[in-house]
């Protein structure tokens, strides 16, 4: 069973008074993180979460999604919801998550010719 947010408890929250505003981009960055789609399109769709309220930073959310190896969030994050996001810090994340393949293709593949993917974090180094 795939661990997703629980809407009617958020709502529950939301009609009781309690400031769920406030909370949004934490619980934002969790969706994506466990590649909830259902609950980061409730956030949007509700306006719990929305994008201009979050406009300097929402680009992390696709950094989350990616760097957890969550390839159908962030496909859906970038392709139907449309958040702005870096190609190279989604995939320098990717990078360094075993599961970070998939998202790593996917990022060389949509980002194209704006993207150079280049050695992943830290190689190279001493």
């Amino acid at each position: 069973m795939k661990n997703t947010l629980n809407t009617n408890l958020l709502q529950y929250y939301i009609y009781n008074g309690y400031n769920i505003i406030t909370q949004s981009k934490v619980i934002m960055l969790s969706c994506a993180a466990r590649g909830d789609i259902t609950g980061m399109s409730f956030l949007l769709h509700r306006n719990i979460y929305s994008l201009s309220q979050h406009d300097d930073d929402s680009h992390d959310v696709c950094t989350v999604a990616g760097a957890a190896g969550q390839l159908d969030a962030l496909m859906w994050l970038v392709e139907v919801a449309k958040f702005p996001w870096h190609p190279r810090d989604v995939f320098r994340e990717a990078s360094e998550n075993v599961a970070g393949e998939e998202v790593m293709n996917y990022v060389e593949r949509v980002a194209g010719d704006s993207f150079c993917g280049g050695q992943p974090y830290g190689v190279g180094m001493p």
